[in-house]
């Protein structure tokens, strides 16, 4: 059944359509718009097959009626009827977008055209609807493959990288970007891309899938792996997956490998802590001499005198010394435990917020606390201590960060993690940089001593707690992540989820 739709058409060009369709012997009805109201209201109530536009006779450009079809995602064929083609009427057709042109004395031939036109029409709808239909798979398969656990990449026919999920990454410590398109010998060790590449080389020359055992070098642990190879017209994809005798084995080494770092780490710092305490408290009187020498040495010299801006270089240089002093007796300290008592979560975050901002100039910066939830957690420990803790994070902050920028603190809890984000807007920090944070005597600032983090780090770790930091992956700057255990929980007496401290 075809549906003609006229525009601009008379009554006097209508009736030889009409003879010529009745000819063929099509079931067919015609429709009649005279305008852009009338055309909207059709194509919106009835299906159209095809539109013949009287050029000429309407006042409704072809240019409109093409564009209305594809503001609306419509594949209608529209044919240009006129009484002869010249330079100008070729002209309108191609800048209006019509499909074909037929004059009034080739009516005879106008059921060939719309014939044409209707099959063309509706193999472009076939090729769209299949368009979107492998699209969707392929947006399925990407989101399936980039979820499991399982390495999965593919190469194409010179070896080189086209595809590398999350997994993939896991692995080699290689970002997806940094993957494609590289050759094969830069993706793996030699050892590993050797066993590869003779596994690739039976699947091309027997065009079948192949699974090889091979050997997988994994920081430093080899691991065999069961690779499965599948060759397809332009592509070979890899699924690779720990052979479950070797998973164990590799997760064992791994957590024992942890293990071994963090008592190191550990016992380093115990000892540190116990040589630092012995050194500062050797170095301490000497210095606190030196100041009361110095003093007194220019009181006798005078105010006017030109050994001033000696004393106060001397000074600075004391006072930073008797801060790393300080610093180091903090690292050595064990924490004291007549001093641990219950405390709430969001009062700790709030009076530290608080005091950090009558410390020094941080009145220009904001901060945000959010609680995730409608309670907060009841943690134990040294109301002291962990005040330095967030303290220390936020003068770090502030640090790196433009004045007026925005500090968000993030809480919330479960029966286990009390769980507190400090985010920042800053520079972030240098990937190379990461590793180090924690350790003593690190420092990117010139003036600083390096044991900030570090005495930060040992507090958490005594309260039982863990501490990490890395850059935004939304937005410029880092968060420090803080996880300290719980001991229950009550409905928080904040009112708000949110509670800005800007004053």
């Amino acid at each position: 059944n075809l549906t003609v739709l006229l525009v601009g058409a008379s009554e006097a060009f209508e009736l030889p359509v009409r003879r010529i369709l009745q000819t063929c012997r099509i079931e067919f009805t015609i429709e009649n718009a005279r305008d852009y109201d009338e055309l909207k209201e059709i194509i919106g109530r009835k299906h159209c097959n095809v539109i013949l536009y009287c050029y000429k006779s309407s006042s409704l450009s072809a240019s409109a009626v093409s564009g209305l079809l594809q503001s609306r995602g419509m594949e209608i064929p529209v044919i240009l009827i006129c009484s002869g083609i010249n330079d100008d009427v070729a002209a309108y057709a191609i800048s209006s977008g019509v499909h074909n042109i037929v004059t009034d004395f080739e009516t005879e031939r106008l059921i060939t055209v719309i014939d044409s036109e209707i099959r063309n029409s509706e193999k472009k709808i076939r090729n769209r609807s299949t368009e979107i239909i492998r699209s969707g798979i392929e947006e399925k398969y990407k989101l399936l493959i980039e979820s499991i656990d399982d390495v999965f990449f593919a190469l194409d026919m010179n070896l080189k990288c086209v595809y590398w999920n999350k997994a993939a990454e896991n692995l080699t410590r290689m970002t997806a970007k940094s993957a494609m398109l590289r050759p094969l010998a830069e993706l793996f060790p030699n050892e590993t891309s050797a066993e590869i590449e003779n596994a690739l080389y039976e699947v091309l020359l027997n065009k079948h899938p192949v699974t090889k055992n091979v050997t997988v070098i994994n920081e430093n642990r080899k691991c065999n792996h069961q690779m499965s190879f599948f060759p397809s017209k332009y592509v070979i994809s890899v699924l690779s997956r720990e052979a479950p005798e070797d998973k164990i084995t590799c997760q064992l080494q791994k957590t024992q490998e942890q293990m071994k770092l963090q008592l190191a780490q550990s016992q380093e710092l115990r000892l540190l802590g116990q040589l630092t305490s012995g050194v500062a408290h050797e170095v301490r009187n000497p210095l606190n001499a030196i100041s009361v020498v110095i003093e007194a040495l220019f009181q006798e010299l005078g105010e006017n005198s030109e050994y001033q801006v000696y004393k106060e270089h001397i000074f600075t240089h004391v006072d930073r010394l008797k801060r790393l002093m300080q610093d180091l007796l903090e690292l050595g300290k064990p924490m004291e435990k007549s001093k641990v008592v219950s405390l709430y979560s969001l009062d700790l975050i709030r009076e530290s917020v608080a005091l950090w901002k009558s410390s020094g100039p941080h009145q220009n910066f904001r901060v945000m606390i959010e609680n995730e939830g409608t309670s907060e957690a009841i943690l134990r420990g040294n109301p002291l201590k962990l005040q330095q803790v967030f303290m220390n994070i936020l003068e770090n902050a502030s640090q790196h960060s433009e004045e007026n920028s925005l500090i968000r603190i993030s809480h919330n809890h479960d029966e286990t993690w009390c769980t507190i984000r400090i985010q920042d807007e800053g520079n972030g920090i240098k990937p190379e940089y990461l590793q180090h944070l924690f350790e003593p005597f690190f420092t990117t600032r010139k003036r600083g001593t390096g044991l900030g983090l570090a005495i930060v780090k040992h507090i958490v770790e005594v309260h039982r707690g863990t501490i990490s930091m890395g850059n935004n992956t939304d937005r410029p700057g880092c968060t420090v992540v803080i996880k300290l255990p719980t001991v229950g929980n009550r409905v928080s007496v904040l009112s708000e989820k949110s509670i800005p401290l800007n004053r």
